[in-house]
């Protein structure tokens, strides 16, 4: 038993010895490093920040950071700090409904600072510079955003190559040979639920439909081309377990997911389900009747 315990300790001992030569590496590639990419998390409680200044601090998504990690990140700048964003896609995750969390929580610094007001009063905010070109999508799917969110500013960039690329690969559509299709199944009274005891709502009939549509759109695409996401991660999770009781475990890998937790990811085939239906009971979600804009899939 003595041995044993001589030798864990030496194994702990060295053990520490390789965290501190690691530790003492990450400080040397932090001090000559000429750029630092980091989450906004870890500049703010990474103790191998502590004390580091930039030049040029860029905080990006920064729709979705809380104003004082935002802050904070900031004021390690020395000279200047850049915010990129786009105050049309989602806030910041705020679980808290009172007065003052929501405040310094769920703004974002574009609202804060005047910008998004100037915008919709279509006012010049010299702050601000607009990113116009789009290359991400087609047009067809562009022109929803672009004339109901940014008032048609944005200019379709792709070029040539890309869009045969994209006909080519609607060819092999085994829905509507379009890029944009739309789904609608009012007829079937698609009711919608929720759990008292989670937030967000669930719909059992449209998640059997989106589990289908996906494992057809899989079928022809391959598992690795094709996305699942919905507002609710209530709705999510439900299409997710119809998927991986399919009996097909290819269908497991097939990525399912909320709108804030695929933010920045893309695939080529997205499937976008919003989970809802008539609800005599409560009514609504405001993600639907436009009052409120937020994705609740924390």
């Amino acid at each position: 038993f003595e041995q044993l315990t001589q030798r864990a300790e030496e194994l702990t001992r060295e053990v520490r010895a390789i965290e501190a030569e690691l530790e003492a590496l990450l400080a040397k590639i932090l001090r000559e490093a000429r750029v630092i990419a980091t989450s906004l998390t870890k500049a703010t409680i990474a103790p191998q920040m502590d004390d580091q200044k930039f030049d040029v601090v860029v905080v990006d998504e920064a729709s979705m950071a809380p104003m004082p990690s935002l802050y904070f990140a900031a004021g390690r700048a020395t000279q200047k700090a850049i915010v990129v964003g786009d105050f049309r896609q989602l806030p910041p995750i705020v679980q808290a409904k009172f007065g003052m969390a929501q405040k310094w929580l769920g703004r974002d610094i574009f609202n804060q600072a005047g910008v998004q007001r100037a915008v919709d009063e279509e006012k010049r905010e010299p702050r601000l510079t607009m990113l116009r070109r789009q290359y991400r999508m087609h047009p067809t799917i562009s022109k929803v955003s672009n004339s109901i969110i940014y008032g048609g500013r944005l200019v379709d960039f792709l070029s040539r190559d890309v869009l045969r690329d994209i006909t080519a690969f609607l060819e092999k559509s085994p829905f509507p040979k379009t890029p944009l299709v739309l789904y609608d199944v009012s007829s079937a009274n698609p009711w919608s639920s929720h759990l008292k005891s989670k937030r967000g709502r669930y719909n059992l009939y449209t998640a059997v439909l989106s589990a289908e549509l996906a494992k057809r759109a899989a079928a022809v695409w391959g598992i690795e081309r094709v996305g699942v996401i919905s507002p609710y991660a209530l709705h999510a999770r439900l299409i997710k377990m119809i998927l991986d009781d399919s009996g097909d475990p290819k269908l497991r890998h097939l990525k399912v997911s909320t709108v804030h937790r695929f933010q920045g990811l893309e695939q080529e085939v997205i499937i976008f389900d919003i989970g809802e239906g008539p609800m005599p009971r409560y009514g609504p979600s405001g993600l639907v009747d436009g009052v409120e804009l937020a994705s609740q899939a924390a």
